[in-house]
C-alpha cells in the first residue's frame, strides 16, 4: 500500500532562462533536515517492514520509472520503540530525529527532455507500508547546494559545465506536510 504526500518538495530550476534539450546523466544530491519527529505508527500482528521512497516529477511527470531514481536518506526504522496499548503491541519505527539530517541522491541515468524549465523539477516523498494501519506526520526543510547555473546557449559555456551544475545546482525548498492514511 503506498500513501504519498499531496505536497511535495519543489525544487525550483534557479538560472534555467528557458528550455534545454535535455536533463543530462549524472548525479545532484538533496539534503532534508527534519524539522520534527517523523514517526511510523503501525499495529503489526507480524513483524512489517515501512520505508520512505520519493518519486521524481519533471513538469508534471513521473520519471522515477523513466531513467530516473532516488535513493539515500536516514537510517529508516533503526530507531524503534515498543508500547503495549489495547492488549497488543503496538510498535513505533521512528524514521527521523528532529534535527536529524537526510541525503538523497537523484541519478538522472539516461537524459530525458527538460520539457519546461518553469515547471521545475519535483520530488515528493512516499511512504510505503504493508499491512493494517499507519498514520504519517512530518516536516521537513531542505536545501540544495551548488553555485549559479551556467547557461549551455551561451557562448563559452559548454554543455558539460551544465551538467556539472545540474549534479550542484542551488535552490532552496520547504515542505511542511501533514499526512494522514489509513492502509487497506
Amino acid at each position: 500500500t503506498t500513501f504519498s504526500s499531496e505536497s511535495s518538495l519543489v525544487l525550483e530550476a534557479m538560472g534555467c532562462g528557458g528550455s534545454t534539450p535535455e536533463v543530462p546523466k549524472g548525479a545532484f544530491k538533496i539534503e532534508v533536515t527534519a524539522k520534527a519527529a517523523l514517526a511510523a505508527d503501525k499495529m503489526w500482528d507480524t513483524m512489517g517492514d515501512f520505508e520512505t521512497s520519493m518519486q521524481v516529477m519533471l513538469g508534471g511527470e513521473n520519471l522515477t520509472n523513466e531513467g530516473y531514481k532516488a535513493e539515500g536518506g536516514s537510517e529508516v526504522g533503526k530507531a524503534k520503540r515498543t508500547i503495549i496499548h489495547e492488549d497488543r503491541n503496538y510498535e513505533e519505527k521512528l524514521i527521523a530525529m528532529e534535527g536529524q539530517k537526510a541525503t538523497y541522491t537523484v541519478t538522472s541515468l539516461s537524459g530525458t527532455p527538460w520539457r519546461n524549465c518553469k515547471d521545475g523539477l519535483k520530488v515528493s516523498f512516499e511512504c510505503v507500508a504493508d499491512g493494517s494501519g499507519t498514520a504519517v506526520n512530518w516536516t521537513w526543510e531542505g536545501e540544495f547546494l551548488g553555485p549559479e547555473a551556467p547557461n549551455p546557449k551561451s557562448p563559452g559555456k559548454s554543455y558539460q559545465e551544465f551538467e556539472k551544475w545540474v549534479q550542484e545546482k542551488s535552490a532552496k525548498y520547504t515542505d511542511k506536510t501533514e499526512g494522514m492514511a489509513e492502509m487497506m
